[in-house]
């Protein structure tokens, strides 16, 4: 479940628009600041469904903070963002606040989930090797029964995973 970055919400950037698989038209606006609480307002608009049992995930965020929201049904939808500092209020003034979707949806992020506590609860080491395979594209080279490793190149808080087959 990687987030896909859509764009950026700002004063001079004020309205962001994209597709997703749920929903095919969908809009956020920029709504508002409000100083006194340290809070920016954005509304966002979906419309077409593409089927009943679908949803989008979004994040809201600046650079040291997010707000995650669902969305299941078409229309509007308001939700802020609050920051804990006037420093991150100023920062956020300026650049503005980015939106995220998590495209895979509530089965998707499911499915996402069992296929992870599987990876976890079976004691099979080839599982572990599949998945960096498969769902990583990771390829594994052979390497000799001895491997010699230059202590110039380990760092501290360096760590060594090793795969055994």
């Amino acid at each position: 479940m990687i987030p896909v970055h859509l764009g950026t919400i700002s004063p001079e950037n004020p309205d962001l628009r994209w597709k997703t698989d749920c929903f095919t038209e969908n809009e956020a606006s920029f709504l508002e600041f409000d100083d006194s609480s340290r809070t920016v307002k954005i509304t966002l608009h979906s419309e077409d469904g593409t089927s009943w049992f679908c949803d989008d995930h979004y994040l809201l965020t600046s650079r040291r903070k997010f707000n995650s929201h669902w969305k299941f049904f078409k229309g509007d939808s308001t939700f802020s963002l609050r920051l804990d500092t006037d420093e991150d209020y100023a920062w956020l003034k300026r650049n503005g606040v980015s939106l995220f979707v998590l495209p895979c949806g509530l089965a998707g992020t499911a499915e996402s989930l069992l296929q992870t506590v599987e990876l976890f609860s079976d004691s099979k080491p080839d599982k572990g090797m599949e998945f960096m395979s498969g769902k990583m594209g990771y390829v594994f080279e052979d390497f000799k029964a001895e491997q010699v490793i230059d202590k110039k190149f380990i760092k501290s808080g360096d760590e060594l995973h090793i795969f055994v087959t």
